[in-house]
C-alpha cells in the first residue's frame, strides 16, 4: 500500500507541475498580445468619440450651428456633381462664399467656415495635444461600399492631416443631405 500511495503522490506532483507550466506558457502568451489590443481599442474608441464631438461642436460665428448642419448647409447650396472643397478653399473660384447660413458679417459661409473649424480642432487636438497621426475625410456618395475613395470620377471632397501609410483604426458616418449621402471619416493612425 506504501508503494502505491507513493506512486500517486508523484502523479500528482508531476500534474501539478505540468499545470504550473502550462499557466506559465499561458500567461506570456497573453500578456504579449495584450498591448496591442489595448492600443487597438484606444485608437478605435478615439476616432468615433473625436467624430461624434466633431460633428456635435457648435460654431459661434454661425449663429451656434453645429458643424454637422454646416457641412450640411454646405454640400446642399453648393450641389452633387464633382467634388468642391480642396483644403480649406473652395475650388470653384466662382464661388467666394458658399452655403445658405448666414454667418456673422452677413454672407452665407457655410463651407469656409466648417472647413476651417474642422481643420483647426483636428490640428490643435489630434495633431498637437495627442500627437496623433489622423485624415479626416468628406466623400461624396458612391454606390456599393461607403467611405471609399474612388478617383475616377473622383469622389474626394475635402480632405485634412496626412494620409496613413500604414494601418489605422477607420470611423465612417453617413451624413445625409438633400444632394446625396455623403460619407464623414476618419482614420487615427496606427503607431506601430
Amino acid at each position: 500500500m506504501k508503494k502505491s500511495q507513493m506512486e500517486m503522490m508523484g502523479i500528482a506532483i508531476i500534474v501539478v507541475l505540468l499545470a504550473f507550466g502550462l499557466l506559465f506558457v499561458i500567461r506570456f502568451v497573453l500578456k504579449e498580445d495584450r498591448p496591442e489590443t489595448k492600443e487597438s481599442f484606444i485608437e478605435s474608441k478615439l476616432a468615433s468619440s473625436v467624430m461624434d464631438t466633431l460633428l456635435k461642436t457648435t460654431a459661434t460665428e454661425c449663429r451656434g450651428f453645429s458643424l454637422g448642419e454646416l457641412i450640411k448647409d454646405c454640400r446642399e447650396s453648393i450641389g452633387g456633381g464633382p467634388p468642391v472643397w480642396t483644403g480649406d478653399y473652395v475650388r470653384d473660384n466662382s464661388i467666394e462664399q458658399a452655403g445658405g447660413i448666414a454667418c456673422y458679417g452677413g454672407a452665407p459661409d457655410s463651407c469656409d467656415v466648417s472647413l476651417s473649424k474642422i481643420n483647426d480642432i483636428l490640428n490643435s487636438t489630434l495633431g498637437g495635444q495627442l500627437r496623433v497621426d489622423y485624415e479626416f475625410f468628406i466623400l461624396s456618395e458612391t454606390k456599393g461600399e461607403p467611405c471609399r475613395k474612388v478617383n475616377y470620377p473622383p469622389n474626394i471632397i475635402f480632405t485634412a492631416g496626412p494620409k496613413c501609410p500604414g494601418t489605422k483604426k477607420h470611423v465612417c458616418q453617413p451624413w445625409p443631405t438633400s444632394i446625396d449621402t455623403i460619407q464623414l471619416g476618419l482614420d487615427i493612425c496606427s503607431k506601430a
